[in-house]
């Protein structure tokens, strides 16, 4: 569907849910409605001839890289691009997710989500009646909301969106993506604007830590969601950067009505989301990606062929019955039609949307009760490793970031923390060292900043013994 009427788009945040009606092509694009619903069987169905449903993932649940860009005969082969991304630092198998790729520069940025995560979000949908046809990231939508509103800034922006209980920021600089989740959303601001401030700085220095040459490239950044009052100075003030609410109908016309909604804090959660990925459906000049490409296609492959074992049953059939009660030549006569109905793709098309509903509800519900158990055994395993790390952490060392990957006998995990001095980086160092599970401490890197007075940021690496190996549940992390 290459221009359809009407697209639909789904912002499911923590206690809202938010569809967005927007209609019109590129250049004269329009928001039609915005309607919130606090749980999506409230989601009344909507049925519109050529319209497309999207459905936004967070940026939390997407795993991100980018590589320098291949031939173009890879490229342009799904096997060949398969077997290189294979050859790749990607620290899972690509059978178990779903993924995309798009090119921007001389990047060819691969995005991935676990398949029983999207599952799971795909199974919720399915309640409302409306299953989407695209499934992209949150921060393509941030990206092209803003390049479709402010074009001459398009080179180098960042970009932070406040949900209910979480933050996503987005930086794009030297053509390459970075972003960063937050578990501090709109609740956390409410309740003191200056912490929340300072924990965006974090995320932005611990960027400059890793990548200084852009430091002083980035000028502005602009903040969507929920605003409150008095933010964006806040933030100006700790980033050292102007900061401007983005305005998502900068460039996009709305009706009436949705103008009212702009006073309207809830719809503004989700506004500049929507229009993003009303932008971010394939249209020239911005960037598209689509995590169920594959899938859908698999799916109407196999309808397809079900279809004409289906229809060649009910001609044999139908044949049969003519050559007993009528003669053999009206037997050929009919068959022959039924042949060139079989072939007919229009019948296919016809038919194969309400299979493709009727299955993906199917397996959902078949997928559920594996899907939560696994899940469950995952995060236990996980919470289990980083919490033996946290016991071990002196009071005045503080933990700026964890995260680890599952090896063959062990857990991985890269530790970054900030100290007052390096007798508490050693205190920690020998804390960690009488745990036995614990295992080739390595510090990578330290760094003198000027944080909060004198103070080191520095990064370790661990290994935690699996006591799990015996049963076989360790899974690596996204």
């Amino acid at each position: 569907m290459a221009n359809p009427k009407k697209i639909l788009a789904f912002d499911i945040d923590e206690g809202q849910i938010a569809l967005l009606e927007l209609s019109g092509r590129l250049g004269s694009l329009g928001v039609d409605s915005v309607q919130l619903f606090s749980a999506l069987d409230q989601v009344k169905p909507f049925h519109a001839k050529d319209s497309v449903t999207i459905l936004t993932i967070p940026a939390r649940d997407i795993f991100i890289r980018s590589f320098s860009l291949p031939a173009n005969d890879i490229l342009k082969d799904k096997s060949k691009l398969s077997s290189w991304l294979d050859k790749q630092s990607i620290p899972f198998k690509l059978e178990s997710c779903y993924y995309d790729t798009f090119a921007l520069g001389d990047y060819l940025n691969f995005m991935a989500v676990k398949k029983e995560l999207l599952e799971q979000r795909l199974a919720r949908v399915s309640a409302s009646a409306l299953m989407p046809q695209v499934v992209t990231a949150s921060f393509l939508a941030m990206y092209n909301v803003f390049v479709y509103n402010y074009p001459e800034e398009r080179e180098e922006f960042s970009v932070i969106n406040i949900k209910n209980t979480y933050t996503e920021i987005l930086l794009f600089e030297a053509k390459r993506f970075w972003f960063y989740a937050l578990s501090s959303g709109s609740q956390r601001m409410e309740a003191s604007l200056e912490d929340f401030s300072s924990e965006v700085l974090r995320s932005y220095e611990s960027h400059y830590l890793q990548n200084p040459a852009f430091r002083a490239s980035l000028k502005r950044v602009y903040i969507t969601g929920r605003i409150k009052d008095g933010l964006c100075e806040s933030l100006s003030r700790v980033l050292k950067r102007d900061c401007f609410p983005l305005e998502p109908l900068k460039k996009i016309s709305s009706k009436p009505a949705v103008l009212k909604e702009k006073n309207d804090a809830r719809a503004m959660l989700s506004l500049s989301l929507g229009c993003g990925l009303g932008v971010t459906y394939p249209r020239n000049n911005f960037i598209s990606a689509n995590l169920i490409r594959e899938k859908l296609e698999k799916e109407r492959d196999a309808c397809q062929k079900e279809s004409l074992k289906k229809f060649g049953f009910i001609s044999l059939v139908v044949f049969a019955v003519l050559f007993v009660y009528l003669n053999l030549d009206a037997g050929i006569r009919i068959i022959r039609g039924s042949l060139f109905i079989k072939d007919s793709q229009a019948i296919l098309k016809s038919v194969l949307p309400q299979t493709e509903i009727l299955k993906n509800r199917i397996d959902g519900l078949n997928k559920l009760n594996v899907l939560l158990n696994g899940k469950l055994k995952q995060h236990k395993i996980w919470l289990s490793v980083f919490a033996r790390i946290a016991e071990s952490k002196p009071y005045d060392v503080d933990l700026l970031d964890i995260d680890g990957k599952r090896e063959t006998d062990s857990y991985v995990v890269n530790i970054s923390a900030r100290a007052k001095s390096y007798p508490k980086i050693n205190d920690f160092l020998a804390t960690l060292k009488k745990d036995k599970q614990i295992k080739n401490i390595k510090v990578l890197s330290t760094t003198d900043v000027a944080a909060e007075g004198q103070a080191i940021d520095f990064k370790m690496r661990v290994e935690v013994a699996d006591q799990e190996k015996s049963d076989g549940q360790g899974q690596a992390l996204l």
